[in-house]
């Protein structure tokens, strides 16, 4: 199994609520930095309640990079396994036809979030795919989204 589906299923272990607030925090404040100079109006997540931008890049791998910062530590963790999800699926697979990752539900399923945080995840995740299959069906020529 994969890490990003072991830092999920660790994410849905955790019965109590500040324990989950822990274990988000951490891996928040352990993940990846977004370049300041990209904290810009442009890239900020509209649908979502806290102050949250992000960028989608590709790697030299062909997969898609996504970073994130938002004034909210228990949502950039969140973001960051959804990155990780990201990461470790194929453009293919992102542009496959779905309309998200699932992610923001399963969350959403397990009381991880509430209807609003899922609904701003939702966005992201639609984000995602969008530029997925722009990428996909480019050839591989498009470079970044948002």
């Amino acid at each position: 199994m994969s890490d990003n589906f072991k830092m999920e299923e660790k994410l849905f272990a955790i019965d109590n609520e500040l324990d989950r607030f822990d274990y988000l925090t951490d891996i928040a404040l352990a993940g990846e930095k977004m370049n300041p100079d990209d904290i810009r109006d442009e890239n900020r997540l509209v649908s979502c309640e806290t102050k949250t931008w992000y960028t989608l890049t590709t790697r030299s791998d062909g997969r898609i990079e996504l970073r994130a910062e938002s004034d909210s530590l228990f949502v950039k963790g969140l973001i960051e396994i959804m990155a990780e999800i990201v990461r470790q699926t194929s453009v293919a697979e992102l542009a496959d036809g779905r309309e998200s990752i699932g992610f923001a539900q399963r969350c959403y399923e397990h009381d991880i979030i509430d209807l609003k945080r899922k609904n701003g995840l939702i966005s992201l995740e639609k984000e995602i795919i969008k530029f997925a299959k722009i990428y996909h069906f480019s050839g591989g020529n498009h470079e970044k989204s948002n």
